[in-house]
């Protein structure tokens, strides 16, 4: 069966993650949706753009979780797709119609948990989290 998406964002099922991340500044907590991840022995290799508010506090030496949602949990991801935490939105992110959201834990429906282990919190609806330290930054240009 061939189905055609009109979409501005596509997410599907898993390996989506939901990275969680805190502003160094504000405290504020913030919900990041990527869709490219894989693990390599103990490290969790994420692709995220650099003008995202997720990649910007963990650039600043910030903790981590990624929360592994289950498909119960797929309206929760597409309620936040467009929506960023960062106030100043990017030329290329305005273009693709994103708009500032303080609280995307609220939009999605989702519970903040604290995290266990480190200055992170997890997502409670999540039946897994990750939480971990960034040892690591590889930056890559000129990828689409």
């Amino acid at each position: 069966m061939f189905k055609k998406l009109e979409k501005n964002g596509f997410y599907y099922g898993f390996p989506v993650l939901l990275m969680t991340t805190r502003d160094k500044e504000t405290g504020k907590s913030n919900v990041t949706p990527l869709s490219s991840s894989f693990v390599l022995g103990k490290s969790i290799v994420v692709g995220i753009g650099f003008g995202n508010k997720g990649f910007k506090n963990i650039e600043a030496g910030l903790d981590v979780t990624f929360n592994i949602p289950d498909e119960n949990l797929y309206e929760s991801v597409k309620k936040i797709e467009k929506f960023t935490g960062d106030t100043e939105i990017s030329e290329v992110k305005q273009n693709l119609g994103y708009i500032y959201c303080e609280d995307k834990f609220k939009i999605a429906g989702f519970t903040e948990l604290a995290g266990e282990m480190v200055n992170s919190v997890r997502i409670k609806e999540c039946p897994i989290h990750i939480e971990a330290k960034v040892t690591d930054i590889q930056k890559k240009t000129g990828l689409p």
